[in-house]
């Protein structure tokens, strides 16, 4: 759920503070079979961030950024053929700490390739059934313009 692709847009402020947010869809079906994979399964994600942007030369760049990711997932699933007829389709509701740093290369006049990691830290969440906390981590990059 927390590997659904973002899109994100972030302004900089005086001294190298810098606002923005991430927002991410993802719809995906299965197979069908309802003890492998659900039959659709939806993702919405939005992460509101804050930032520190570090220039200490004038083609390396670090952007020390991080927010709050509240992650939203409708999972639908279908009785398999030759089963008692059912259908249940269950939200969950995820909170996560964002952290991603990323070394900004300037490319070319008013742009750069970012590289980075990426730690959606589990804070907690809810389902119909219980709670749960869910954690991701991995690298991120991206092309940044500056207008």
């Amino acid at each position: 759920m927390l590997g659904t692709p973002r899109f994100g847009f972030d302004v900089v402020l005086d001294f190298g503070l810098t606002a923005g947010a991430a927002l991410g869809y993802m719809r995906s079906h299965g197979s069908g079979d309802a003890l492998s994979q659900p039959d659709s399964k939806s993702v919405v994600i939005g992460t509101p961030r804050i930032g520190l942007l570090v220039i200490p030369t004038s083609r390396i760049g670090l952007w020390f950024r991080g927010g709050v990711t509240a992650a939203r997932t409708s999972v639908s699933i279908d009785a398999p053929e030759g089963w008692n007829s059912f259908s249940r389709s269950e939200p969950t509701v995820l909170w996560n700490l964002t952290l991603d740093p990323q070394l900004l290369i300037v490319a070319a006049p008013r742009s750069a390739i970012a590289f980075g990691v990426l730690a959606d830290v589990g804070l907690g969440g809810s389902f119909e059934s219980g709670t749960l906390r869910d954690s991701a981590y991995g690298m991120i990059g991206g092309l940044c313009a500056i207008f």
